[in-house]
């Protein structure tokens, strides 16, 4: 997918130097396309800082996501956890090796019911063959949102002043104007929402559709009273819950990455859905 800007290169190559250089860039433009994908999942989990759950200590969501992928027939995904203040779970990977990340609030915040709601809903994702092509487009829109925080922090270190100070937030701010058009492009032009279908997939193979439901409300709930911010916009399409506001003027920016339903609509929607073994 992301091999498509290398194109006018390739032909560049060819009109400048023949048909050698045209398949050299060719087959460079290859190469870095597929080492990218490969990659991409473990750029994310140490951007993260994502660890591997015990298997002792989290037998129980070992046996479900073991259990769920049989039923789905889908490769298990590695289950591993990362700091988080939002109760949030989210799958990057490639087409044969999934790892499925849940956050620390969403450990504490939500009972074993409504945690393996969660993890069944990213064993939906990958039953849809979305992940792979969503864990890319993340890597790249989140490096370039990421250039926002690089700019507050470059701010900072040259004087301009605290974290909470307006001069470092408006730089923040106006190199977010800058970044957040391509970064959003790319998500919306790339990323493959199945966020409706993973919801019913995902409350069809549960005995009880409702856990889900209140899951999401829950997690969203949480989110608008408690979550300041902290996530990059450019991976939000690969939460289990739309983490991003919209509540001053310095998050205007993020409404641009909003590509799910909103939790309410999701909730209503799960309410009409009937378990398979119904």
């Amino acid at each position: 997918m992301f091999a498509i800007p290398l194109i006018p290169f390739a032909l560049i190559a060819f009109y400048l130097g023949g048909m050698t250089a045209g398949i050299v860039m060719v087959l460079a433009g290859s190469v870095i396309s597929l080492s990218v994908y490969r990659m991409s999942p473990e750029l994310l989990l140490r951007w993260y800082g994502a660890r591997k759950l015990s298997g002792d200590s989290y037998d129980y969501i070992y046996s479900h996501l073991s259990e769920l992928s049989t039923k789905l027939n889908v490769p298990c995904p590695v289950p591993c956890m990362f700091d988080s203040a939002a109760p949030i779970t989210l799958t990057v990977g490639t087409d044969k090796k999934h790892y499925l990340l849940v956050s620390g609030s969403a450990m504490d915040m939500l009972d074993r019911d409504e945690l393996r709601s969660l993890l069944t809903l990213e064993i939906a994702k990958i039953s849809k063959r979305t992940v792979a092509v969503n864990t890319i487009v993340a890597l790249f829109a989140g490096a370039i949102a990421s250039l926002s925080t690089v700019a507050l922090w470059i701010a900072m270190l040259t004087g301009f002043g605290q974290e909470n100070d307006p001069s470092p937030r408006f730089i923040s701010f106006l190199v977010m104007g800058m970044v957040s058009l391509p970064s959003a492009l790319l998500v919306h032009l790339f990323s493959v929402d199945s966020t409706r279908e993973a919801d019913c997939l995902a409350a069809e193979a549960m005995e009880d559709a409702g856990i889900l439901a209140k899951a999401l409300e829950r997690s969203g709930t949480f989110i608008k009273l408690h979550v300041t911010g902290g996530l990059n916009p450019g991976h939000a399409h690969l939460f289990s819950v739309n983490p991003l506001k919209t509540n001053t003027l310095f998050d205007v920016y993020s409404s641009m990455f909003l590509t799910k339903p909103a939790v309410e609509q999701r909730v209503m929607y799960l309410e009409n859905v009937k378990p398979v073994s119904q």
